[in-house]
């Protein structure tokens, strides 16, 4: 989960990360999601985005709603962080 702190933004981190979007963990889902999402625009990322920001009152929605950005989240309005 090192990919944006060290700037990597190399095609190999993508296999490696994918698996990680079916995890049972709650956070290792949603940073694995973050990182293909800053990588490449996964679509399987943002999938995992919404549905983690659609959990209003967890720890992990407020930061999958970040993650996302100005996207159009569950509720239809966009966000500008």
């Amino acid at each position: 989960n090192t990919a944006n702190v060290m700037g990597d933004t190399s095609a190999a981190l993508i296999p490696l990360l994918s698996p990680r979007l079916e995890s049972q963990d709650s956070f290792e889902r949603l940073f694995a999601a973050a990182n293909l999402w800053r990588l490449c625009r996964s679509e399987d990322a943002y999938v995992v985005l919404r549905q983690e920001a659609a959990h209003e009152g967890s720890p992990t929605a407020e930061m999958a709603t970040e993650y996302l950005g100005d996207t159009d989240i569950p509720d239809g309005n966009s966000r500008t962080l």
